[in-house]
């Protein structure tokens, strides 16, 4: 009888299609048909051109003897099936096959949204999960938005009384998550920054077209200071202490905003979700091709957009603050949007961006700006000191150096061994002991994108 090899392969490749639909990787009744032919159609074809060679190295073998030769040819053959085989998984829209990826995007607060869910249950609607982010992100923007005039924010900006005055419990909430970060940074983090914010042109009235002079930055130091407001949990209600206090939440409430779409995701019993607001971000579980969520850390550039370093999240927030993107030049010199209110003037130090890695992306808001506002020496001192997750990227003559915080590099090591206990292979950041740097040639610093399936995801 003569032996067919096409027949075989085909044979074999049913055989796997067939494990495939009945250990439940496939559900051939949601799946569509073109990703179950395509893998089907790459998993015939390596076994076919395994089989051929195999049995023509057997055929050599036999006439000289079973030689290196005949090992050589059926190992290089298995590992072209393997090949052709992954390159069917590959292929597959949305990802790995059992592994549903849905998308919810939209904009808010001045800014984009994302949100990325793999296997929505079947229960939940996912028009439902739409309306639902997109009435929390409104609710939370007529609330804490400092370019809406009607918002709670504004009302209370524009108000002279130091009076209390009742608000409501998501202000509170951050309004109080801010003073507990602006204590512990010493005042490097200030909501109230808000009155020189403006002064330099990077509020809503938008760029001057000259510095503010001597007289106008002590003024409007005068209007500033976290101490000056005061929030009252039960009942909800907050106060200032000094007319014309300017409050600006941009630096915590885009991180706000994610915890509470991820908040309410996982209410929902979704385990499996990246969600990304303005580049803050909070990832739990896996990606569509069940592996980590990896976010790259970009590489400060104002003109485009690589990645600098790459590491997985699960199950907490990222932010990164940077001064590479949002300036503006005067006279040769260069004015970053981050103000330092100790000084009233933005900071001139090298650091051009720092991550902050912590399980709240509202706090990895405000401590992202934070260690920007003190720099590489200061900033650093202070993540060891409190063990906070950070990596530093720093202006170099060069280049760049990067310096991550131990709290840092635990975490990376942590998300390796998670990654490779899952038989994940992910090229994460390689990990940097406290004193270690190394040198980038490259233009500027860092802020995040979110990338999968080697996709970038940029931020601003």
């Amino acid at each position: 009888m003569k032996f067919s090899y096409p027949w075989l392969a085909l044979g074999l490749g049913l055989i796997i299609a067939v494990i495939l639909v009945v250990s439940g990787a496939v559900d051939p009744a949601s799946q569509p048909a073109l990703p179950l032919l395509t893998l089907l159609i790459m998993t015939e074809f390596g076994f076919f051109v395994t089989a051929i060679g195999a049995v023509q190295a057997i055929r050599a073998g036999l006439a000289q003897g079973f030689g290196l030769a005949l090992l050589t040819v059926i190992a290089g053959c298995s590992l072209l099936s393997i090949g052709f085989m992954w390159l069917g998984i590959s292929l597959w829209p949305g990802g790995f096959p059992g592994h549903q990826l849905t998308e919810f995007n939209g904009l808010t607060m001045g800014t984009s949204w994302s949100v990325k869910v793999v296997d929505l249950p079947g229960t939940i609607n996912q028009s439902t999960v739409d309306g639902v982010i997109t009435k929390t992100l409104a609710a939370i923007s007529r609330s804490m938005s400092t370019y809406d005039a009607e918002s709670e924010l504004s009302r209370f900006n524009s108000s002279s009384s130091t009076d209390w005055l009742t608000a409501s419990d998501a202000l509170v909430e951050v309004l109080g998550a801010a003073n507990e970060v602006s204590k512990l940074t010493g005042g490097a983090f200030d909501i109230t920054v808000g009155p020189l914010v403006n002064l330099w042109g990077f509020g809503p009235q938008g760029v001057r077209r000259e510095t503010p002079d001597e007289n106008e930055i002590e003024s409007a130091r005068t209007r500033t200071g976290y101490t000056n407001v005061e929030v009252r949990q039960t009942p909800a209600a907050i106060r200032k202490r000094l007319q014309g206090l300017y409050i600006d939440l941009s630096s915590i409430a885009k991180g706000y905003a994610v915890d509470r779409i991820a908040g309410l995701l996982e209410q929902q019993g979704i385990e499996n979700y990246l969600v990304e607001i303005g580049g803050e971000l909070r990832g739990k579980g896996h990606n569509e091709r069940a592996t980590s969520w990896r976010v790259g850390i970009e590489r400060p550039s104002a003109t485009d957009r690589t990645v600098y370093a790459a590491i997985n999240i699960d199950g907490a927030g990222l932010a990164t603050s940077g001064d590479y993107r949002n300036y503006f030049e005067q006279d040769g010199l260069r004015y970053s949007h981050t103000i330092n209110p100790v000084t009233g003037r933005p900071v001139t130090h090298r650091l051009a961006s720092v991550t902050v890695v912590t399980a709240s992306a509202m706090r990895a808001d405000a401590l992202a700006t934070a260690l920007m506002v003190l720099g590489p020496e200061d900033g650093y001192a202070l993540a060891e000191r409190e063990g906070i997750a950070a990596f530093f990227i720093v202006r170099a003559d060069d280049g760049f150096i990067d310096r991550a915080s131990s709290a840092f590099t635990r975490y990376q090591a942590a998300q390796k061994v998670r990654g490779s206990a899952s038989g994940e292979s992910s090229k994460v950041l390689n990990p940097l002991s406290p004193t270690r740097s190394r040198v980038v040639d490259a233009p500027l610093a860092s802020f995040i994108n979110v990338m999968n399936n080697n996709k970038i995801k940029g931020t601003s």
